[in-house]
């Protein structure tokens, strides 16, 4: 999981180096462009506070809906009436995933924290998450081998 803090910059980035298209091959078109260049922080507020900062909002809203969906086994939506619908991924009949319930959370600024002991620790909770009840499905390194 990666902050909101840095998360939602981030997204605007991407975005503005795709030209803010609204579709896969206008996207396509503009890949060659992404990780190139951040666009000025007067842009990045003008687009953030755009409609009394519904932009931001509206960005969090959906970062916080990504934390619910895992943090609901999946539930994407939760109606007035309590009702819910359960992604068709996470259903216990799936074959694959059987459940979107999380396994560890992974922190994405931790993962590459320049402090060793730091970026090892989330390196082995990720590792641990991955193979958990699957030893033989995951095709891992050695477990000596995993350190950073």
């Amino acid at each position: 999981v990666r902050s909101p803090r840095w998360a939602i910059p981030a997204y605007y980035d991407i975005r503005s180096e795709l030209a803010f298209s609204n579709g896969i091959e206008d996207s396509k078109n503009r890949v060659d462009f992404t990780y190139t260049a951040r666009p000025a922080i007067w842009k990045w507020n003008k687009w953030a506070i755009a409609d009394r900062g519904e932009n931001f909002r509206e960005q969090l809203e959906k970062w916080g809906w990504m934390i619910d969906f895992y943090m609901n086994n999946g539930r994407r939506a939760i109606y007035a009436d309590g009702s819910s619908i359960i992604d068709a991924h996470c259903r216990p009949e799936n074959e694959i995933i059987h459940s979107c319930i999380p396994k560890a959370i992974i922190s994405y600024e931790r993962l590459g924290s320049t402090d060793k002991l730091i970026g090892e620790a989330e390196t082995m909770k990720l590792a641990n998450a991955m193979i958990e009840g699957r030893e033989n499905e995951v095709p891992m390194a050695e477990r000596g081998d995993w350190g950073c």
